[in-house]
């Protein structure tokens, strides 16, 4: 399992990143720039699928660190 540090913190990483990067959320609003008939749709992401991406390139990052100075060891 130590063998496979590197690695595995890359897949669940880009896992991780990939599902915060499409749960993302949106609303209607029809009400946009005052015309009741353009309709408005916004898009944003949750706080926690903002922190969930964050943690997930950390963990990328970590891994690929990880692979690097093993190879030059």
């Amino acid at each position: 399992m130590k063998k496979y540090t590197g690695e595995l913190l890359i897949i669940i990483g880009s896992g991780a990143f990939t599902y915060g990067l499409f749960n993302f959320s949106y609303s209607q609003n029809f009400s946009f720039l005052n015309n009741p008939y353009s309709p408005g749709i916004s898009y944003y992401y949750n706080v926690h699928h903002i922190i969930l991406m964050a943690i997930s390139v950390m963990a990328i990052t970590i891994g690929y660190f990880i692979l690097k100075n093993r190879k030059i060891n």
